[in-house]
């Protein structure tokens, strides 16, 4: 009859056991961050497409409503901060409230920042019930908690910090100009967009507003863009009387 080995387990085979269920554990828990991650990221890019789809949609709307007359730009760069400030005007009352009075322009505003994380946003108008406007601002920080990657999560209520500006989302480019078709790109600060010239008693103005928008972040793969096409003075022919 053999004897029963009641040594135990040695050290050695201790040791070993320990460092192959730490070698799974930690393969499992990469395998989970890595999940976590992606997930994170696909939902960055439905809140990022949300995010233009909105503010895309209430700009054309007053563009086709209102029938964009002209457009003017201004720059303005202080603290570290770049602001466009684009100024719609429509030939059309742009109010759908049906209360107040007229309204025939909008500013658009575009803050971009490499240095701060909570000051990447647009600003638009909006129409309040009382037919009075109030600005809306669409802020990048609100996507997705604002910061990812090496970066410090936003809390409800608090604008936080992120420990690398490298990782936040943010605009990477701003392009805005007139586009005529015989003429080319010409700057939003001309006064000639709002000009027409006459051929047999009609109206030819056939101008294109542009605005491109683009969204970054180092784990997009790529940019992601805000378009904003539109025609000044659209029909361009019309009768004279």
């Amino acid at each position: 009859m053999k004897k029963l080995n009641n040594k135990g387990v040695t050290l050695i085979e201790l040791l070993v056991s320990f460092s192959v269920a730490s070698i799974i554990i930690i393969s499992m828990f990469n395998v989970v961050l890595s999940y976590q991650r992606e997930a994170s990221m696909e939902t960055l890019k439905s809140e990022i497409v949300s995010y233009k789809n909105t503010i895309t949609k209430t700009i054309q709307n007053d563009i086709i409503k209102g029938n964009l007359r002209s457009v003017n730009l201004v720059v303005n760069n202080q603290n570290n901060k770049t602001t466009y400030t684009i100024r719609l005007r429509f030939n059309k009352n742009v109010n759908f409230s049906g209360r107040g009075g007229e309204i025939l322009s909008k500013d658009l505003k575009i803050v971009a920042s490499n240095t701060e994380s909570n000051s990447n946003y647009i600003e638009y108008p909006d129409v309040n019930t009382n037919g009075t406007l109030q600005t809306v601002r669409y802020s990048l920080i609100d996507l997705a908690k604002g910061c990812f990657g090496k970066t410090n999560p936003v809390n409800s209520g608090d604008t936080g910090t992120c420990q690398s500006y490298q990782n936040v989302l943010k605009f990477s480019s701003i392009n805005t100009n007139i586009n005529a078709a015989t003429s080319g790109d010409l700057g939003l600060n001309s006064n000639n967009n709002e000009q027409q010239s006459t051929e047999d008693g009609y109206f030819n103005n056939a101008r294109y507003f542009k605005l491109d928008i683009a969204l970054s972040h180092p784990d997009l793969g790529g940019d992601y863009h805000i378009y904003i096409v539109a025609p000044l003075n659209y029909p361009y022919c019309k009768p004279t009387d």
